[in-house]
């Protein structure tokens, strides 16, 4: 019985070291897939739920995409060399 045991041991654990590589490219291939998908901004599933900024969201955007816009920089160099 022990002796069995012992070769149905080695038995799986030689052949169980032989599928995480078609587990891992797998995984690989799935989660490329699904970020491909999610990343597909034309599917049906995110142009029904598309809905037009308003309200406090919308005013917030609007304000920080203005000031980026005209923010000026005035060419000085900001890095300070210790006292002038």
């Amino acid at each position: 019985m022990t002796r069995t045991l012992i070769a149905f041991l080695l038995l799986a654990s030689a052949t169980a070291c032989k599928t995480p590589n078609h587990q891992q490219y797998d995984y690989g291939r799935a989660t490329l897939e699904a970020y491909n998908t999610q990343t597909d901004l034309t599917r049906a599933s995110v142009a029904d739920n598309q809905h037009p900024l308003a309200g406090n969201e919308a005013a917030a955007i609007r304000l920080n995409q203005r000031t980026s816009a005209t923010d000026t920089e005035s060419g000085d160099s900001e890095l300070n060399q210790g006292t002038k």
